[in-house]
């Protein structure tokens, strides 16, 4: 084998490598702890491996910042970059002694992911690459809800009790809302896949991608977040999409039919999923005063948690309280209130609109909806629909979750954020 065979053969090796633990990165992430960061790591050995083997006997640094300007001309990765390092700004104006340490560790990767994903090759970004990644994330979403029913169905065999199927009894390693919104977006994908493919595809890959899509449909019931019946609805509206763009009007009101038939009389044979969402309402409509004796319902908490928000933002509405200032200002204002009790460990915004713009002011407000929406729009090319999907889910749980105070929401966020964009880059 000549020398130049051998150099390809061992770039294609590192490349191969980089895009593979790209794509368990993508499982990884609806597992609990610190194991999907430790995925983002291995990719970034990887794709360390594959610059130092392309870069060959050249200059590592400038091969290095060639690369990045390639993968974001015009500025693209500032656009990334801008959240983190607000928040590092953000230290500035903390108080003295405020964990403003512990927020930026919880925040890292998105500082660090950017900077990898700019980095590695375009290649692992290409069209075969990004429906195995997107592949792996919904398998890594099977598995987990798999593992989940299994787990609750022995248990039930010893203790007879429902709940165990319901609501964050099911979800035992992530909040009920982040697990939903994590299966609407694998039901999305698998809506991708199925309207991606030409007809001659055959049968069995149909009746699997049904199959899918009603287990996805019952593990959002079995979770009961309120969020993530919206995220459903925001699923269903982004598959009745595809399936008019192959399909035509057909095809919507079919799919349109088929939720009437299973969604309603399911939300109507479970009681907790009725009281859930009556309750939902009647706490947004008539809301009950809270009592500070007596744990309140997660959307009374919510409605004060936004209210504390507003007032933090109003009295520090150019800069904000600073990073890591918000958990001291908030504690303070629940204990003015009496209120410690019913919030429990509620001490983020449950907002991540309010939870920032209280954080980092107005300015912080307009860089996050900007670090949101600008690489969905920048050129080049046109969005993809996979894209604008996982936009309108993530941009509605943020009304309901401070999803940037949590490793599994940031973690998702910048992952997904980056590879889509990356990959409408590559086509």
């Amino acid at each position: 084998m000549s020398e130049q065979t051998h150099n390809v053969s061992r770039e294609s090796w590192w490349l191969h490598s980089t895009g593979w633990s790209l794509v368990l990165l993508a499982f990884l992430i609806p597992f609990p702890g610190k194991v999907p960061v430790a995925a983002v790591y291995l990719f970034g050995l990887f794709s360390l491996g594959e610059i130092i083997s392309s870069a060959g006997k050249g200059n590592f640094f400038r091969f290095l910042a060639c690369r990045i300007r390639r993968a974001a001309p015009g500025g693209h990765m500032w656009v990334f970059l801008l959240m983190p390092l607000l928040y590092l700004a953000g230290v500035l104006w903390s108080s003295e002694g405020s964990p403003w340490l512990f927020e930026l560790e919880k925040k890292s990767l998105l500082l660090v992911f950017p900077l990898l994903a700019f980095a590695a090759s375009g290649k692992v970004f290409d069209k075969t690459w990004i429906r195995r990644i997107l592949a792996g994330f919904a398998a890594g979403t099977l598995a987990v809800t798999l593992y989940l029913l299994v787990s609750a169905l022995l248990s039930y065999r010893l203790t007879a009790d429902t709940s165990l199927f319901y609501y964050s009894r099911f979800s035992q390693w992530s909040h009920p809302s982040y697990l939903a919104m994590y299966v609407c977006f694998a039901m999305g994908i698998t809506g991708s896949y199925l309207t991606g493919y030409e007809e001659k595809s055959g049968w069995w890959r149909w009746l699997a991608g049904v199959a899918l899509m009603i287990w996805w449909v019952a593990m959002v019931v079995l979770l009961s977040s309120k969020a993530g019946f919206f995220g459903l609805i925001i699923a269903l509206g982004y598959l009745a999409y595809r399936l008019s763009e192959r399909w035509k009007r057909r095809s919507v009101w079919m799919l349109l039919v088929i939720c009437l038939l299973v969604l309603i009389p399911t939300a109507w044979v479970f009681k907790p999923i009725r009281v859930r969402l009556a309750s939902a309402v009647q706490n947004l409509t008539a809301p009950a005063p809270i009592s500070p004796t007596h744990r309140a319902d997660g959307m009374v908490i919510r409605r004060e948690s936004w209210k504390i928000a507003l007032d933090v933002w109003k009295e520090n509405p150019v800069t904000g309280a600073g990073t890591g200032d918000y958990i001291s200002e908030t504690t303070q204002r629940i204990g003015d209130r009496g209120l410690l009790f019913p919030f429990g460990g509620y001490k983020n915004a449950h907002n991540q609109y309010l939870q920032t713009a209280a954080t980092l002011g107005t300015m912080g407000l307009l860089v996050l909806l900007a670090w949101l929406l600008l690489p969905v729009w920048m050129p080049p090319g046109k969005p993809t629909g996979v894209h604008v999907f996982f936009l309108m889910l993530t941009g509605f749980n943020l009304l309901s979750e401070s999803m940037l105070e949590a490793q599994a929401g940031v973690i998702f966020i910048i992952v997904m954020q980056l590879l889509l964009f990356r990959h409408r880059q590559e086509q």
